[in-house]
């Protein structure tokens, strides 16, 4: 049997064979010495690489020669195309009159190219439709020829299509949500302005451009679909005073109507027509109070329940009517984490589903799009793992009940569309950094005079709720580097975060350090709902805290670190238990809500945010007694440290988009720093309490591209 050996770290992917470096799917120009440079240091998985290493390995027959200058610019190309330096070194350390050293964990794998996984048996819809069958593959952006080579099962080999990528928009700010007309010549998108201040639809020529916007709301406009006679273009928008509706822009009139008010708030994932363009299909809140699949009429907003979920499932999202218009897919949340794509059998003329629901997959992913390929015989989605995740492209093939990598490769993208020929992909792909974690050196604060917070780390995958042990250096935080949310560290002056947990879809988030900077608390969804472990730094040993159906979030522990600390939604609504540290029976400590606690440092002080999306903070006696509200507008959730006489925490945002972090001692409220960007919700500050760190999230920006085969 035929297998592929590849190397995976971060955002990157290595086939030693093809000599191919991919990040995010996308082959980078990376070959000769350089690519030999990364092959020795990925062997070596963490250890020293010497200079007369690396010399006798790429220069083995030469004794003489500058191999000193030609090794250090195969280096700097190599660190160039990971887009690392050797002064804040990500991926590769200098170990100076030594050698180098590969920083992070690399993800070996061995991937066959035949026996795919089993799924449960679905059938598929007899249609015909062109095939996406890659054989090879390295994708490169900017309208360049690439060879990938695609074949279709009967042609002969030499029969050759190239697949040829352009970027279809490079706006400031972000594009995604990209649907095809039924002509294929134009695509609807989402584009929130340049400072990504309010979504709307936009249309575009795939081979002119000329983008321009259609609607004229005054809010969030979002899952634009075009009609099956290009005719209308169906899409939602939310309310000003909240709530969302459905609307159709009809091409000819250039105007907007409204089809129905909807039963959710926010997005429930795509639109679906009906082939005969009477009914819109999207998620919405039934009866039972859970999202099901209904189906709507544009011309007089009657409704079709078509799904219910179990009544302990969020319920069903994202549908989508097979092009024979005899099948529909979904996804549904298995668990509040996971959500799995499945399949009814529809009715057209009676607008329902009939017969057995058929679970397609069991990835334990979430899964946010679906599409249908191959005129029916395939279904492609986008999955991440759960708390941040990045997503990425998958081929549900139904009659051999597989499902594979698009085109053999993991592509990045949650947000996608395929041609109604088949025969074109819109992606829409994050391009830049999104998060920051940020340093604010607390000792410099005089009076009234706002501090500036410096880039402590940057990165373009999530690195969420950082935490600083009791040295005050390490710093542990959940993050995506390695493609699903695992628990990192780093020392403050070295910024060469180290993987911690290796959990895959599991994940691992939130983690907080015990007080003697030994072992971290953290959440985990090995079972689909997030329950607490501790790990140990030094060794990886893992405890199980908790293993309950409830969802146990937002762990901290007591100064005495016999304690640990959590917010659980009991009723509809989170409040604060504490659990031994070692683990065992659990004791509610709040009856009003709470979402996360922090102890005082003298341990008689219990100090909390309340659950709502503008929280409150609240304290109470740690040994019992009446709660207090002490400040109102925080950001709530993990935003909270407690130093010794003053309490730090993050505002909302104002009308303008600014947050502050802030102080409050003494009854008295200190604005600290303030930020224009978006931030995560959570703060920590070192034991000493001479530094506060947080993530600020970067402007999104993503483009959509187009690959097209070319034969």
């Amino acid at each position: 049997m035929t297998k592929i050996r590849t190397y995976r770290f971060g955002v990157f992917e290595v086939n030693k064979t093809a000599m191919e470096l991919r990040k995010r799917g996308l082959r980078l120009k990376l070959a000769g010495q350089p690519f030999q440079i990364l092959q020795l240091l990925l062997d070596k998985k963490g250890e020293v690489v010497t200079r007369d290493e690396l010399r006798h390995a790429i220069w083995p027959d030469e004794a003489w020669g500058d191999h000193d200058q030609r090794l250090n610019k195969a280096m700097n190309k190599l660190r160039e195309v990971l887009g690392d330096t050797a002064d804040n070194p990500r991926y590769i350390e200098t170990i100076p009159k030594l050698g180098y050293r590969f920083l992070v964990p690399v993800e070996i794998q061995t991937i066959p190219l035949v026996e795919p996984e089993t799924l449960p048996q679905v059938v598929a819809a007899p249609t015909k439709g062109l095939s996406w069958r890659w054989a090879a593959s390295f994708v490169a952006v900017g309208g360049v020829a690439i060879g990938l080579w695609l074949f279709r099962p009967g042609l002969n080999p030499s029969t050759e299509e190239t697949l040829v990528s352009r970027p279809l928009t490079t706006f400031a700010g972000s594009e995604h949500s990209p649907n095809f007309s039924p002509d294929g010549k134009e695509i609807v998108f989402v584009w929130g302005g340049e400072k990504g201040s309010r979504e709307s639809i936009h249309i575009l020529e795939t081979r002119a451009g000329g983008a321009r916007r259609l609607t004229s709301g005054k809010a969030r406009e979002f899952a634009p679909s075009f009609s099956p006679d290009g005719r209308m273009i169906a899409f939602k928008r939310e309310s000003p005073e909240g709530g969302t509706s459905l609307w159709v822009y009809e091409s000819v009139s250039k105007q907007e109507r409204k089809v129905a008010g909807l039963e959710v708030d926010g997005n429930s994932g795509h639109l679906s027509w009906t082939p005969d363009g009477k009914w819109l299909l999207t998620a919405e809140r039934s009866s039972a109070g859970n999202l099901g699949i209904f189906a709507i009429s544009i011309a007089n907003g009657e409704r079709h329940q078509l799904t219910q979920a179990p009544a302990d499932s969020i319920g069903d999202r994202s549908p989508v009517i097979s092009p024979s218009g005899r099948q529909l897919a979904f996804t549904r949340h298995t668990t509040p984490e996971w959500r799995e794509v499945f399949i009814a059998d529809f009715e057209p003329a009676a607008v329902r589903c009939r017969g057995e629901l058929r679970q397609a997959t069991s990835k334990k992913l979430r899964i946010d799009q679906l599409a249908w390929a191959e005129g029916g015989k395939e279904l492609w989605f986008s999955g991440a793992t759960p708390s941040g995740g990045v997503s990425h492209l998958s081929r549900l093939i139904l009659a051999k009940q597989e499902v594979r990598d698009v085109a053999g490769m993991r592509i990045e993208g949650n947000s996608f569309a395929l041609s109604p020929d088949g025969k074109d992909l819109a992606i829409s792909r994050r391009n830049t950094e999104s998060t920051s974690l940020r340093r604010i050196d607390l000792v410099l604060h005089k009076n009234s005079e706002l501090l500036q917070s410096q880039p402590l780390l940057t990165s373009t995958a999530p690195d969420y709720s950082p935490d600083i042990a009791a040295d005050g250096e390490q710093v542990v935080m959940s993050s995506s580097r390695s493609g699903s949310p695992q628990l990192w560290l780093f020392r403050a002056n070295q910024n060469a975060p180290k993987q911690l947990t290796f959990l895959g879809n599991a994940c691992a988030s939130v983690p907080r350090w015990s007080p003697d900077g030994k072992w971290v608390a953290y959440e985990s969804r090995p079972d689909g709902q997030s329950d607490l472990f501790t790990i140990e730094a030094a060794t990886g040993r893992i405890n199980r805290i908790t293993q309950t159906p409830l969802q146990e979030s937002r762990a901290n522990w007591s100064r005495d670190g016999k304690w640990i600390y959590y917010g659980c939604r009991i009723d509809g609504r989170l409040e604060i238990f504490k659990i031994p540290a070692l683990g065992g029976e659990a004791t509610r400590v709040t009856e009003n809500g709470g979402a996360f606690a922090v102890e005082s440092v003298d341990g008689k002080w219990l100090y909390f945010t309340s659950p709502e999306p503008i929280a409150e903070i609240r304290r109470k006696p740690i040994g019992g007694g009446k709660e207090e509200t002490l400040v109102t507008g925080a950001l709530g959730r993990s935003a909270l440290a407690v130093g010794e006489n003053t309490i730090y925490y993050l505002s909302t945002p104002d009308a303008v988009g600014t947050t502050r972090i802030l102080a409050y001692g003494a009854k008295k409220i200190t604005t600290i720093a303030e930020t224009s960007n978006p931030v995560h919700n959570a703060i920590a500050i070192s034991p000493d309490e001479k530094w506060l760190i947080f993530t600020e999230l970067l402007q999104p920006e993503s483009d959509i591209h187009l690959l097209s085969r070319q034969r």
